[in-house]
């Protein structure tokens, strides 16, 4: 009730094995090879950085994110050449705590949330990949933390986030 946030519950055993093998790895601080991790979860630091950023340019008509903050520059200048295609459609939902000034150039698109305190880590695209997970949009998150998130294609959990995302939305400033 204090804050909103995502899960998901899943039944791939190759997503599994990538995990269980990714916190092995973590254990014994082994290193773990990129071609372990599955295609549809993002380990940051390992895949991160190139997995967002093959979503955010595979974006066609629309990027939908629910964050405590975007703070990576990276991510924000991407965002910033999105919105401005012809027919694209960008809204952004991030908490109060969001650094003021870094998302000014994209003001027309962000909205704050001020309760229940926005604790999700969302990227959909298009409304047909969904990112969910640990990873803030922060470059401190994607470059040096260890993040897990995975990549949906699920219709049903797309269109629940999507709901809630416009309850939020409409409930935000």
């Amino acid at each position: 009730r204090k804050n909103r946030e995502y899960r998901v519950i899943g039944h791939d055993k190759e997503v599994f094995a990538s995990l269980d093998y990714m916190l092995q790895a973590d254990r014994s601080w082994a290193v773990i090879p990129e071609k372990t991790v599955h295609p549809n979860l993002l380990i940051c630091p390992l895949t991160c950085r190139e997995r967002v950023e093959k979503l955010i340019e595979s974006a066609k008509s629309e990027i939908v994110i629910a964050a405590q903050y975007v703070q990576d520059e990276w991510i924000i200048e991407r965002l910033k050449i999105f919105a401005e295609k012809q027919g694209s459609r960008l809204q952004i939902l991030v908490s109060p705590n969001q650094a003021k000034g870094r998302l000014d150039d994209l003001a027309p698109y962000v909205r704050i949330l001020p309760a229940p305190y926005l604790h999700a880590k969302v990227l959909l695209v298009d409304q047909t990949y969904m990112l969910v997970g640990s990873m803030n949009f922060s470059t401190q998150a994607i470059e040096n933390n260890r993040e897990v998130s995975i990549i949906l294609t699920d219709k049903a959990n797309i269109r629940r986030f999507v709901g809630q995302f416009e309850k939020d939305r409409a409930a935000s400033k």
